[in-house]
């Protein structure tokens, strides 16, 4: 009985921290897909392991009622927008690397918000709020 791959184990819990399943919840899952044998993800078949990817990426699309794709697309489009933001209102410009801008805008988002994460962590709501305020930034920006 071959056990999980790393594949499969890294998109199981990527997969599980997306949904936010606890570890108790989880243990029952890898419990009822194991017909009993056992609680560890760690000891989960390669066919056990690929139901439970399965059914947790159905509960996910259905969750998020689009595609990954396009889930992917509009995060992508509500950063693009964010970096646009940022660099209109004065605090990244051309001449950093995408690694100091994206510092630049984790500081800003410690400093001045309620997320808790940092800018690529940041849900679609979450990207949307803080491009709202950052609007209202630029707009106060632009009166100066």
């Amino acid at each position: 009985m071959k056990t999980r791959t790393l594949t499969q184990n890294s998109r199981l819990h990527a997969l599980l921290n997306e949904l936010g399943v606890d570890s108790e919840t989880k243990r029952e899952m890898v419990f009822n897909y194991t017909n009993g044998r056992t609680t560890s993800t760690k000891e989960l078949t390669i066919d056990e392991c690929n139901e439970l990817i399965n059914s947790l990426e159905k509960v996910l699309f259905k969750s998020q009622k689009q595609p990954p794709r396009e889930r992917a697309d509009a995060h992508q489009k509500a950063r693009r927008k964010i970096f646009i933001l940022m660099y209109d209102c004065g605090f990244i410009d051309s001449r950093m690397t995408t690694k100091q801008k994206i510092a630049i805008i984790n500081r800003w988002i410690a400093n001045k918000t309620k997320f808790g994460c940092e800018f690529n962590s940041l849900t679609l709501e979450e990207l949307s709020k803080f491009a709202t305020q950052l609007q209202a930034v630029k707009r106060n920006y632009n009166e100066n």
